[in-house]
């Protein structure tokens, strides 16, 4: 049986070459794909480690500014002891403003009761008089 070469037909050996170059350009399309998946991959991971630095330098930054608990509660207490302490000067002060201003009154009063009875004895002798 003899096989009769047509125009159309396509022998195994081109065949095979044209399957071979279709799968190298499908290798080839992939292994590009995949360089470029790869290398904006990286470029993520290196923006997020700059932003995890960030991160990290903000925190770093933020716990050296922050009061330590030692440091605050020393602090507190210190300003406590001023406190009470002013706040004893300021009530002794009251005191002795109030018995002054008690002492003032005092004497206003007895003033004004020796001018009423001074009054009161000046009009009586100015209605005896014939």
């Amino acid at each position: 049986m003899t096989v009769s070469p047509h125009q159309d037909d396509v022998s195994l050996r081109d065949h095979l070459l044209a399957i071979m170059n279709e799968r190298e350009k499908s290798v080839a399309q992939a292994l590009a794909a995949a360089t470029i998946a790869t290398d904006k991959a990286e470029q993520n991971a290196e923006r997020w480690r700059q932003s995890a630095n960030e991160w990290r330098a903000a925190m770093d930054d933020r716990e050296r500014k922050f009061v330590q608990v030692d440091v605050f509660t020393e602090a507190v207490r210190g300003l406590r002891a001023e406190l009470a302490i002013a706040i004893e000067y300021i009530n002794q002060n009251k005191g002795k403003g109030i018995g002054i201003n008690a002492g003032w009154l005092y004497l206003i009063g007895g003033i004004s009761a020796i001018g009423a009875i001074v009054t009161v004895i000046t009009g009586i002798i100015i209605l005896t008089r014939p």
